[in-house]
C-alpha cells in the first residue's frame, strides 16, 4: 500500500481518502512515504488542529494554511469527512478550489492531501477531485511477523508451525486489535493462547454487527435426512486443497438452498464449516440495510475486506431474499440494486476461498440475475422430510437430548410425523419433554412424543399457498432435490400434502 500512495503523490493527485479503522497504522504508513518523497508529514484533527495549532483547529482554516504553505508537504486529514457532508458547502468549495491549486504547484512546493477515517462518501461535487483506497488489514505474514517479535522478546520458542497457526488466529483482526489480543493473551496465560487469540478474531468478525461468527452445535453427521446435499458438501470438502488444484479443480463457490422453513437449511449451514475444518460465519442481510446514504454499500465492502483476509471460510448468508428482493430497489433509493450489483461482481471475481452458502424460504422473489445458472455451483431445494428422513430426525434429537431411540416406538413417530418439518418435529420432542417432566413421570414416552406430534399445527396447513409456490417453482427444474427419493414415502415430493 505505501508503494500505491508514493505513487499516486508522485503523480501529483491532489486528495487521496484512505478508508481504515487503523489510523495509527495508515499514520505511520504516510510517514515513510513522506520521508521517502522527501516531504513533511503534516497532520490536522479536530482536536488539535493543524500541526497541534490550536488557532487552526477549524477545518477550513486548516485548508487555508495549506494553501498558504509553500514546502512538500503530505497533509493528513484525520476524521474529515464529516465536514464534507451534504450541507457543508464552504468546506466543500473550499477543499475543491484547494486541490485544483494543488495539480498546479510547481514540483518543489508539492502537496498532497490525505483524508484518513473509517467511511468515505465522497461528494459529487469532489469525485473528479478524490481517490478512494480501501487499506487492507494486516496480512498472515504481517501478523506472523507480530507474534515473532512477541517470542522474542518474551523468550517464548515457536517452531514455525506454531507461528502460522498462532498468526492465522488473528488472520481478520486490526494490527492494534492483534497487539491488545497478543497482550490480553500474555496476561491471562503467561503466553501465547489460541482460545483468547480466538477471541479477539471472533469480536473483530462481528464489530460492524453484520457478520455473526457461528459456532456449530455438530457437523453434518447432526443434520437427519438431505443425504444428497450432505454427500455434495463431502465431496468438495477437499477442493481448496493444493492437491485439488493440481488435479484441475477449481474452488467451489457456493451453493443456493431454498425450500420450507424449518427443514433444515439453516443447520446444514451452521455445520458445514466444521465439516471443512474452517470457519463460518454469518451474513446478516437485513443488518446492511441503512437509511444513510452509502452507509450499506460501504458496510458490504468491508464485509468483502474482511473475507479476503480471513481467507478459507464458509459465508452463511440467511434468508437472501429479506434484502433483494424484485422491485425492492425502486422503493429504498436504489441500495438494493446496487448491493445486488456489487454482491454478484464479488461472487464472479473472488478467489480468496470464501463459501456462500445461501438460504431462501421465499425464492420467487429473488432478482432473477441471482438465480442464473452458473452463479451458484448448485441450487438444493429443501422439501419436507421424507419417512426415512424423519426416522432420523427423531432418533437425531432424541439422543441429543440423552435417550435411546431404540427404546421409543419410532414406526409410529414417523407415520404421526408426517407432513412435520424437522423443526416442528424437534419442537414437539421439548414439547414431550416439558410434558413428562410436569406430571413427574420417570422419564419420556413415545405416548408424550406422539401427544405432542398430534398437537402440533404444521406450516402445510399455515402456509399452504407458500409452499405450493415454491414446490411449482423446484418443480420446474430449477433446483435440485436435497433429498433422496423414498419409496415409503405416502405422499409426492411435489404434491400439496393434504390431511396432515
Amino acid at each position: 500500500m505505501r508503494d500505491k500512495i508514493a505513487t499516486y503523490i508522485r503523480a501529483k493527485y491532489p486528495c487521496l481518502w484512505v478508508r481504515s479503522l487503523e489510523e495509527r497504522r495508515v499514520v505511520a504508513d504516510l510517514r515513510a512515504v513522506a520521508e521517502s518523497l522527501s516531504m513533511r508529514l503534516r497532520f490536522w484533527s479536530i482536536a488539535s488542529g493543524l500541526d497541534g495549532d490550536p488557532s487552526l483547529v477549524d477545518p477550513q482554516a486548516a485548508l487555508a494554511a495549506v494553501d498558504a504553505a509553500t514546502e512538500r508537504s503530505l497533509v493528513v486529514l484525520a476524521d474529515y469527512h464529516p465536514y464534507l457532508a451534504a450541507g457543508n458547502a464552504p468546506t466543500i468549495r473550499t477543499l475543491r478550489e484547494l486541490c485544483g491549486k494543488l495539480k498546479a504547484r510547481p514540483k518543489d512546493r508539492a502537496c498532497s492531501l490525505v483524508i484518513v477515517a473509517p467511511s468515505a462518501e465522497v461528494p459529487p461535487e469532489l469525485r473528479a477531485e478524490i481517490v478512494v483506497l480501501d487499506y487492507p488489514l494486516p496480512t498472515a505474514a504481517d501478523l506472523e511477523e507480530l507474534v515473532a517479535k512477541t517470542a522474542t522478546a518474551r523468550k517464548i520458542n515457536l517452531t514455525d508451525d506454531e507461528r502460522r497457526a498462532y498468526a492465522g488466529q488473528l488472520v481478520g483482526v486490526t494490527y492494534d486489535e492483534a497487539n491488545d489480543a497478543v497482550a490480553r493473551s500474555l496476561i491471562i496465560s503467561g503466553g501465547l493462547s489460541p482460545t483468547v487469540l480466538a477471541e479477539e478474531k471472533r469480536r473483530a468478525v462481528e464489530r460492524d454487527g453484520v457478520l455473526e461468527w457461528i459456532e456449530p452445535d455438530g457437523g453434518l453427521d447432526s443434520v437427519g435426512g438431505l443425504e444428497v446435499l450432505k454427500a455434495w458438501l463431502i465431496q468438495r470438502r477437499e477442493a481448496a486443497s493444493e492437491q485439488a488444484r493440481a488435479f484441475g479443480l477449481p474452488p467451489p463457490r457456493g451453493a443456493l438452498l431454498v425450500g420450507l422453513p424449518g427443514c433444515g437449511k439453516s443447520l446444514c449451514a451452521r455445520a458445514v464449516g466444521l465439516a471443512w475444518g474452517c470457519p463460518t460465519v454469518r451474513l446478516d442481510m437485513g443488518r446492511l440495510m441503512s437509511k444513510w446514504q452509502g452507509e450499506s454499500e460501504a458496510s458490504l465492502r468491508r464485509v468483502f475486506a474482511l473475507l479476503k483476509v480471513l481467507g478459507r471460510c464458509v459465508l452463511w448468508i440467511d434468508e437472501i431474499e429479506k434484502a433483494l428482493t424484485v422491485g425492492s430497489g425502486e422503493t429504498d433509493g436504489g441500495v438494493s440494486n446496487r448491493m445486488l450489483g456489487a454482491l454478484l461482481t464479488w461472487m464472479q471475481e473472488s478467489r480468496d476461498g470464501t463459501f456462500i452458502l445461501a438460504t431462501a424460504n421465499k425464492v420467487e422473489s429473488l432478482p432473477p440475475e441471482l438465480l442464473r445458472k452458473g452463479r451458484w455451483d448448485e441450487c438444493f431445494f429443501v422439501d419436507l422430510p421424507t419417512a426415512t428422513e424423519r426416522r432420523e430426525i427423531v432418533s437425531v434429537h432424541l439422543r441429543k437430548r440423552s435417550r435411546d431411540p431404540a427404546s421409543f416406538n419410532l414406526d409410529g413417530l414417523v407415520q404421526r410425523s408426517e407432513g412435520l418439518t424437522g423443526a416442528e418435529i424437534e419442537a414437539a420432542i421439548v414439547a414431550a419433554l416439558y410434558q413428562a417432566f410436569g406430571e413427574g413421570a420417570a422419564d419420556v414416552t413415545s405416548e408424550h412424543v406422539w401427544n405432542a406430534l398430534a398437537a402440533t399445527v404444521p406450516i402445510t396447513k399455515t402456509a399452504p399457498e407458500k409452499i405450493r409456490a415454491i414446490r411449482e417453482w423446484c418443480a420446474s427444474g430449477k433446483a435440485r432435490p436435497a433429498s433422496e427419493a423414498d419409496d415409503t414415502t405416502t405422499t409426492s415430493r411435489f404434491d400439496e400434502i393434504e390431511g396432515n
